[in-house]
């Protein structure tokens, strides 16, 4: 995908590739996903690509944690990055 000015019928491809992607993912196996990850990556920019793993892997890596009796803190507005 080019990575200039994202339509609104390009953002609703890219989320749906993304969505039916990590969705295969979660009920397959990354093995199995092969054509619905080209797909995502074809329909969604890079730096979009980039930014839905890395959230991806957080949001595994939170839910492990908490899975496991971990309590998160959640950041509160008033705290600075």
């Amino acid at each position: 995908m080019s990575e200039g000015v994202v339509s609104k019928e390009q953002r609703k491809a890219c989320w749906a590739a993304r969505d039916e992607y990590y969705h295969c993912c979660a009920t397959k196996g990354k093995e199995a996903c092969d054509d619905l990850k080209k797909k995502f990556y074809e329909q969604c920019p890079t730096a979009w690509v980039r930014h839905f793993e890395r959230r991806h892997m957080y949001d595994q890596y939170r839910q492990k944690l908490l899975t496991q009796g971990y309590k998160l803190k959640e950041k509160e507005d008033s705290e600075s990055p």
